[in-house]
């Protein structure tokens, strides 16, 4: 079953993108209540690896001819 596009974007929580890095190891990009966090998470534990700017900040550390390529989900 999926979710229409409005109730994916009222949510306050959503994992944005994640990683496979092992056998029960991953990393994700998760949002909470619009500010973003990067996580490292095993079978045992979950570790915060980063709290990242918003979306607009972040591209400002991009080199100014990045091309950028965004993806709706």
């Amino acid at each position: 079953m999926t979710r229409s596009k409005a109730e994916q974007k009222s949510r306050k929580l959503r994992i944005c993108e994640s990683t496979q890095l092992g056998e029960k190891k991953f990393i994700a990009l998760i949002q909470a209540d619009g500010q973003r966090y990067l996580i490292g998470a095993t079978s045992n534990s979950i570790t915060l690896l980063a709290e990242l700017p918003q979306q607009e900040e972040f591209r400002s550390f991009l080199p100014k001819d990045t091309p950028l390529k965004v993806q709706e989900r």
